[in-house]
């Protein structure tokens, strides 16, 4: 057994007495992954150091210095064929067993999956997901994005089939209006080209000038299916509030002339009841309050009135 004290790493015996001990070097910051009999840890002195620790000889097998700020953990990590994948600050690095070996230089992933066979990536600058095999150590093939202006922030795998989100590229979180997507690795690898069933949207969005900067105006087309007005004008007054409002973190993107104000305007809506009319101004206002972002035009929450014409 191990453990992780301090700037120390321990082995314990049955009793959880340490039986020996190495001194790290002194650090602000230590993050550890173990795997395969080693320990990947993560040391910030100057600069950052990922350190590869074995556990059995307890020596230091290779240090790799990094040249970014964002290094607060190791993730993801992933076993394949006795090499090690994992990623530290966007940025993925392979342990061979000798060295750690950056991969994709240059390049931010802001995606990844993992399968039994493949490897897929979003990268930060491409509008395309490129799956890589392991074996090979090259990408096998690249598909362009099936929404433009899209890019997977979200990937998994259930069932045998990858799953995945696209968003609006360059968005720093989740929210806003997203698309869902899911395929096999060989109908990945067998296809040139996305086909996506994408549902077609009933309403337009348009910025209006308001003092002391700008309203957002949503339009949604009431000819339609019940259900599908709920889910789009929900998706809309998501989108837009994710894309201009001011968020709780400084690095979040936002409209500096946003007011934070919203009207969500219902047209050709004589078919609705009055209780789904009821129901489409409780869900949107409190989608907006339990969002809580602000305009940063005013400083003041963002606020939304629905409207109905038929």
């Amino acid at each position: 057994m191990f453990s992780k004290k301090g700037n120390s790493i321990y082995e314990l015996n049955s009793s959880l007495e340490a039986t020996r001990e190495f001194k790290l070097p002194l650090s602000k910051r230590i993050f550890c992954k173990a795997a395969n009999g080693l320990a990947f840890i993560l040391l910030k002195i100057e600069k950052v150091q990922l350190i590869v620790f074995d556990l059995k000889t307890f020596t230091i097998l290779a240090s790799h210095s990094l040249d970014m700020k964002n290094a607060l953990a190791i993730y993801p990590f992933n076993v394949i064929n006795e090499r090690i994948f994992l990623g530290v600050g966007k940025r993925y690095f392979l342990w061979d067993g000798k060295r750690i070996c950056p991969k994709f230089e240059n390049e931010v992933i802001i995606g990844s999956l993992f399968t039994d066979n493949l490897a897929y990536f979003q990268f930060e600058s491409r509008d395309e997901l490129l799956a890589y095999d392991f074996d090979e150590d090259k990408v096998l093939k690249s598909i362009r994005n099936p929404i433009k202006g899209y890019s997977f922030y979200l990937l998994r795998q259930s069932g045998g089939r990858n799953y995945g989100i696209l968003q609006r590229a360059g968005k720093s979180s989740l929210g806003g209006k997203a698309y869902f997507s899911s395929w096999t690795d060989s109908e990945f690898l067998a296809s040139d080209a996305w086909d996506m069933d994408i549902e077609d949207i009933i309403y337009k969005v348009t910025e209006i000038d308001s003092d002391p900067g700008f309203k957002v105006s949503i339009e949604i087309d009431c000819r339609n299916s019940y259900e599908k007005i709920a889910r789009q004008s929900l998706t809309a007054v998501d989108d837009v509030i994710c894309h201009h409002s001011q968020k709780y973190f400084p690095y979040e993107s936002y409209s500096e002339n946003f007011t934070g104000e919203l009207e969500l305007n219902f047209r050709n809506a004589e078919e609705l009841t009055q209780k789904q009319k009821s129901e489409l101004v409780d869900a949107s206002s409190r989608l907006v309050s339990r969002l809580g972002f602000r305009g940063a035009a005013t400083g003041k929450l963002c606020s939304i009135d629905s409207f109905f014409a038929e």
